[in-house]
């Protein structure tokens, strides 16, 4: 959880840490605020996951309306058979 301690030490306006971190660790509580969001697929398969700016993902997980979602983050490894080769395109490849 480093990333999260990281962002707790954050610099901040007047040192206020406005932040809250929500996270999503079970699989189905994941897998509804994915079937909510578009995009959120990702959220499903990764092993934890950082909220978002949905009004229905705030009622489900019971979040104050005097809060605000802004962001998700999936956060985990890639299964080994989504993983890429190493290859990277020449620069002539990538310019004309």
């Amino acid at each position: 959880m480093e990333i999260l301690e990281a962002g707790r030490w954050a610099p901040s306006a007047g040192n206020s840490q406005p932040w809250n971190f929500i996270l999503l660790k079970d699989e189905q509580v994941k897998k509804n605020v994915a079937d909510a969001t578009t995009n959120g697929g990702f959220l499903a398969e990764a092993s934890i996951g950082i909220a978002l700016s949905k009004e229905k993902v705030k009622e489900m997980l019971d979040i104050p309306k005097k809060k605000r979602l802004l962001s998700i983050i999936s956060i985990g490894y890639p299964a080994e058979s989504c993983l890429k080769s190493s290859l990277r395109k020449t620069r002539k490849e990538l310019y004309r």
